[in-house]
């Protein structure tokens, strides 16, 4: 700490890096270049440096700036997904549990139907049945019927047979009371 400035010459230096203009240089003196001092070449060559520097930080920042909002960007678009396939997600699962739902009662439904239509299935068989039972009932009464006419006709009870009339009451009175003297002899 010993060393000497000279107050002046750092001035006019750091007012030449400033505007950035060469000092003008004395052809008289003979530069002799102390501890402290810079060449002008090596200045420029700084100064040149930190420029470069300058334009690579700035490009930097704007990669940088850059890559954080593709960051941001990716990270929204991750929580989207997210979100997306969490819902996708419920939405299937309330969709399984309806069509799961869907399906118990159809299956119960169809269960019912099959049920009504064996029922009708037997009612029509006992129908059928019942309806050939009366067509045979029939065609015996119908045959038992044929013979009495034939046994009839050829019989002489049937001339002494006189239809009876239902129509007036006299002929009902009548009838009684033949009945009645039927039953007392």
């Amino acid at each position: 700490m010993n060393e000497s400035y000279n107050i002046n010459s750092i001035l006019e230096a750091i007012e030449g890096l400033n505007k950035k203009t060469k000092k003008p240089k004395n052809l008289n003196k003979p530069q002799v270049l102390k501890n402290d001092d810079v060449p002008p070449q090596v200045d420029k060559i700084i100064s040149e440096a930190e420029e470069y520097k300058k334009e690579k930080l700035s490009k930097l920042d704007t990669k940088t700036l850059s890559l954080q909002q593709d960051l941001s960007n990716d990270r929204l678009f991750s929580n989207v997904e997210q979100d997306k396939t969490i819902l996708l997600n419920k939405k299937i699962t309330e969709l399984k549990t309806k069509l799961e739902y869907q399906t118990i009662i159809y299956r119960e439904n169809y269960e019912n139907i099959i049920i009504e239509n064996n029922d009708i299935k037997k009612r029509l068989d006992n129908a059928k049945q019942q309806i050939n039972f009366f067509k045979k009932s029939k065609s015996e009464l119908e045959a038992a019927l044929l013979n009495l006419n034939n046994v009839l006709s050829k019989s002489s009870i049937i001339g002494n047979i006189t239809p009876i009339d239902f129509s007036s009451k006299n002929n009902i009175e009548e009838l009684d009371l033949e009945k009645n003297k039927e039953i007392k002899d």
